[in-house]
């Protein structure tokens, strides 16, 4: 009698250990009766008594990692689908296997390229994870590295932003207390490419073991079936690519919103989405700031200074993004400035991030006003987008 996709599962599994091919596996979608269970990690461990394979167990509010043998790992592995955990994911050096079981029983098994060629270090005391990995595949597929996993010559740069980047969120979701979510929801506003969505994406799901759910919108078609392609390349089943522009797209209710060189008061568009959906984490990298420039009506003795073009510029996008951090902080958030890549690689690299850590202030935000005022501004997109949705006086 032929095997099931869930003993199939079971049964790759196993043969990963005994071949030396096994590099991680989680299991998740937990509809048990345990309700701070969340996820189930396992990975190889060096320890004195040889190398076993730990299991760790990701509650609401804590984590328990047990220690077996190789004998032992086939039953507590099919034992976790019988508790309530309906889907699982290997990871191994040759292909990865996804296990989705549906809410009638059914299991689907599903093979796809690997995502990690590289062993894993077993050692307890080993470094901790770099940011990005080069032998990632979605990588190559964006053109960031060769078939080997070499990053190649003209994408030095724009591997260590990416890096980076994936270095910010990381603590941003950190703070924000998202870490131990059952389910984290990401909308990347104006996504381009994808190098930076892909790279989240992995970090979440493959790296912290997160139930995610991570959407680019973009109005390129070619970029948009481009990033779709390669997410099912990737077997990445929770990133997904749509066709919109950031005015007119629904961004839903994510947990994370980013939107990187969105132009001119695109970028206030976004930062009000995120503010109107609650999300916990909004990331901006502000690009064009046009909107203020004609506005701008220096008080009498202001400096002469700005009388010179490229002056007014630089003023005119630090007086742009600091009235939306104004706004954002009177909305609830810790918000911070700053460098997100070094300057000799590109002058658009400032980058907003906020992280909601309160209720919104009452009224107006007098901050942004005062320095509306001050530079003689009548008005600014994100302000009017928050005073016409009803959300400040």
């Amino acid at each position: 009698m032929p095997l099931s996709d869930l003993e199939n599962f079971v049964r790759l599994f196993a043969e990963s250990l005994s071949s030396g091919t096994f590099v991680k596996a989680t299991v998740g979608n937990y509809k048990g009766a345990n309700g701070q269970l969340q996820k189930v990690t396992v990975r190889l461990v060096s320890t004195r008594k040889g190398e076993l394979v730990q299991f760790v167990n990701r509650y609401k509010t804590r984590e328990e990692a047990k220690n077996f043998s190789r004998a032992d790992v086939p039953a507590i592995l099919a034992g976790l689908f019988d508790e309530g955990f309906r889907s699982g994911h290997l990871f191994t050096a040759e292909n990865d296997f996804q296990l989705a079981i549906s809410k009638k029983g059914r299991a689907k098994l599903t093979r796809s390229a690997p995502t990690m060629s590289e062993l894993p270090d077993t050692s307890h005391n080993r470094k901790p994870e770099t940011p990005l990995d080069a032998s990632r595949k979605y990588l190559h597929l964006l053109g960031i590295t060769t078939p080997e996993g070499k990053v190649r010559d003209k994408k030095q740069a724009k591997f260590r932003q990416i890096g980076r980047f994936v270095s910010i969120l990381d603590g941003l979701i950190e703070e924000a207390g998202l870490k131990g979510s059952e389910r984290i929801e990401v909308v990347d506003m104006g996504s381009g490419k994808g190098y930076l969505t892909f790279a989240l994406y992995d970090h979440l799901a493959n790296t912290l073991s997160l139930n995610a759910e991570v959407k680019g919108i973009e109005e390129r078609d070619e970029l948009v079936a481009l990033c779709a392609r390669a997410a099912e390349d990737c077997g990445f089943e929770g990133l997904r690519f749509s066709k919109g522009s950031i005015v007119e797209s629904d961004a839903g209710t994510p947990d994370i919103l980013i939107a990187l060189h969105a132009c001119d008061t695109a970028t206030d568009d976004a930062i009000f989405k995120g503010i109107v959906a609650g999300s916990k984490v909004i990331v901006v990298a502000p690009c064009c700031q046009k909107e203020l420039r004609p506005q701008l009506a220096y008080p009498e003795g202001a400096s002469p200074l700005n009388v010179f073009g490229l002056l007014l510029e630089r003023e005119t996008e630090s007086v742009t993004d600091g009235i939306r951090a104004l706004v954002l902080r009177h909305r609830g958030y810790k918000v911070r400035m700053m460098e997100f890549v070094s300057p000799e690689h590109t002058p658009k690299n400032n980058l907003i991030t906020a992280v909601l850590e309160r209720r919104p202030s009452e009224g107006a935000p007098a901050e942004a006003e005062s320095v509306m005022r001050h530079y003689g501004i009548t008005s600014q997109r994100l302000r009017t987008l928050l005073r016409n949705s009803g959300y400040s006086d």
